[in-house]
């Protein structure tokens, strides 16, 4: 069996664009800012990178892979552009460097942004698109991820946490599962998502209780018919949108990557959730939904 040569980045930070304070290159390397194979050498064990080697390790595949970042600093300010350009600037020389990749496995938070960006995975998806092309790329979020149309069209494979408190090395592992079999041509799977407008409760958002548990146990739920390999919702309440309510106030809104049941009209009325259709693998219909 051939040797699958998988590139692996994280870049994650988790913006609250009401603080003042920005979030700088000095932020990352406090927690660790790592290249290469240091990347490999420090290995979180309960992060999402432990779960990506442990699926490797049980799948038995012929796996190189290929470390290209570890960077993350947790929840701030908009980085600054500087950052964000300089963190670009390691990630691509590192995939340049690389050569040729069978697939990344990019583990983002979904809710960063920078300097005049306020979609930073978007731009961070384009930079690394500008380098592999087509390369199959499976992205994993925090399921407070603001997911946008361009994370959705520059991923391949999407999915995000499950539980809060969140559960990285389940997802991690999860997700690569999924990916080596895309990755080895055993399937080829199909993304569907969608937004609704929905508020949360920041105090509301633990996963073992209350409404977010219905609501993610529900997901669960409908992410186990044979045609479907995951179902990821996302929810954001942190981040400030350009969205304006009637009176021109700025209001906080919450989005969602992939809704259960039906959607709540402006007249009250429920109307039916969209049907997607999902793609073909070898033993059956599979989908990423998220």
């Amino acid at each position: 069996m051939s040797t699958l040569r998988i590139g692996l980045i994280l870049l994650m930070q988790e913006t609250d664009t009401f603080n003042p304070v920005p979030t700088t290159l000095s932020d990352f390397t406090s927690f660790g800012l790592l290249e290469g194979d240091d990347v490999l050498r420090h290995v979180d064990a309960t992060g999402p990178i432990a779960g990506y080697l442990d699926a490797v390790a049980a799948s038995e595949e012929n796996v190189e892979t290929v470390p290209i970042i570890r960077a993350n600093a947790q929840s701030g300010g908009r980085l600054t552009r500087s950052t964000l350009d300089d963190l670009c600037a390691r990630i691509t020389t590192r995939l340049s460097d690389a050569g040729p990749l069978d697939g990344l496995m990019v583990m983002l938070h979904g809710a960063a942004c920078a300097e005049g960006i306020d979609d930073l995975e978007g731009h961070v998806l384009r930079e690394i698109r500008s380098v592999v092309g087509a390369t199959p790329v499976a992205l994993m979020l925090d399921h407070h991820a603001n997911v946008t149309q361009e994370m959705m069209e520059l991923s391949d494979l999407v999915m995000g946490f499950r539980t809060q408190p969140h559960d990285p090395f389940e997802t991690g592992r999860d997700l690569t599962r999924i990916a080596l079999s895309h990755w080895r041509g055993r399937c080829t799977p199909t993304k569907a998502w969608r937004k609704i407008p929905l508020i949360t409760h920041q105090e509301q958002f633990l996963t073992s209780s209350g409404p977010m548990k219905t609501w993610f146990d529900a997901a669960r739920e409908a992410a186990e018919g044979a045609d479907r390999l995951n179902l990821s919702n996302a929810t954001l309440a942190r981040r400030r949108t350009r969205r304006m309510d009637r009176d021109g106030v700025h209001r906080r809104r919450s989005t969602l990557g992939r809704a259960i049941g039906g959607r709540t009209r402006p007249d009250g009325m429920e109307s039916p959730p969209r049907i997607h259709e999902v793609g073909e693998c070898a033993t059956g219909r599979c989908g990423a939904l998220s």
